[in-house]
């Protein structure tokens, strides 16, 4: 009887705490993209982190065939509700 009051217990917090966790930002993440241009396909991983008041967006780039790494930065992150966006500048060979 006890364990089932202990379920019970368990199963109202965990609702009551996501609201809380809803609140949270909806562009925060790890998305899995694609670029697809004339020189091929290039897939990165893009993060959005919430920094000190603000959005940081990290990228990083898969390896692609025959081609060096870019180097490469993030700035003008913009957040409005569900969607964001960014400039990239990249510096490549």
């Amino acid at each position: 009887m006890k364990i089932v009051r202990f379920a019970g217990v368990a199963l109202v917090a965990s609702l009551v705490a996501m609201p809380a966790l809803a609140q949270d930002s909806p562009v925060v993440g790890v998305w899995n993209t694609q670029a697809v241009t004339d020189f091929g396909t290039f897939a990165s991983t893009v993060t959005v982190i919430e920094d000190e008041g603000g959005y940081l967006v990290t990228i990083e780039d898969a390896p692609a065939e025959g081609m060096p790494p870019m180097e490469g930065s993030v700035s003008d992150v913009v957040v409005e509700g569900a969607s964001f966006s960014f400039k990239r500048n990249l510096a490549g060979p």
